[in-house]
């Protein structure tokens, strides 16, 4: 304890000053957006560096599970493509989602853009994901974020260069609509979904038949509602 007053004693110029200095820091990003945004756009990028390296570490112990898990999705991706889809005379990656516009001519509606998942939250109010994907690689705000399986992940909220922050369902601002679009007038109803940390109940469900398809429109507070991902 001595030790820690003298310490405190004969530092004590520069430890105010260090305190004084973040103090006002923190008074100039709270009080100016512009500074916030900036503030925000590094911090961003800092914790999605530190995030990557320890998701690399990670990503080593789990190389064989994902080389099983990469296989079987790329199995589905080359059934769908034979059966559907022409294959594209291209090197890129994109995946093509065609909608017949007349009997010859198609539009592309999505791209389809891989991402790793850094970072994951799941036990907090505001869960969010940290992908390594950012402007720099054709990310923006609003995006919707998908999985393998096709089901809704969430909504990207956030970009730095290399890095996206999406709010995941297990966030509680976040609220998604489902519709059955092939059911019968009893079945054809919408459902909403969000998630309530402080109520732990389960809505009821109505039976429905198996392999509908379900079309998802995701709404939250910084993006235009009913946003279809």
């Amino acid at each position: 304890m001595r030790n820690i007053f003298l310490f405190i004693r004969r530092y004590f110029n520069l430890l105010l000053f260090l305190f004084l200095q973040g103090f006002s820091i923190y008074l100039i990003v709270h009080n100016s957006r512009y500074h916030n945004a900036i503030f925000g756009s590094i911090t961003n990028q800092l914790t999605g560096k530190v995030n990557e390296q320890f998701s690399r570490v990670e990503y080593y112990f789990q190389l064989k599970k994902t080389n099983d898990s990469l296989v079987k999705a790329n199995a589905k991706l080359y059934n769908k493509l034979k059966a559907d889809f022409e294959l594209p005379d291209t090197t890129s990656n994109i995946f093509v989602d065609s909608l017949k516009v007349d009997s010859i001519e198609t539009y592309r509606k999505y791209n389809y853009y891989p991402a790793k998942v850094v970072y994951n939250s799941v036990a907090a109010q505001n869960n969010y994901l940290v992908l390594s994907r950012g402007t720099a690689q054709q990310v923006r705000s609003g995006m919707g974020v998908i999985d393998p399986n096709g089901s809704v992940v969430g909504v990207v909220t956030d970009v730095s260069k290399d890095f996206a922050v999406v709010m995941s369902l297990l966030h509680k601002d976040s609220h998604i609509e489902g519709m059955l679009l092939k059911a019968t007038r009893k079945q054809a109803h919408s459902a909403g979904m969000a998630w309530r940390p402080i109520s732990l109940t389960f809505p009821g469900y109505r039976k429905v038949r198996k392999w509908l398809w379900e079309t998802a429109s995701y709404q939250v507070a910084t993006v235009p509602a009913y946003q279809k991902v």
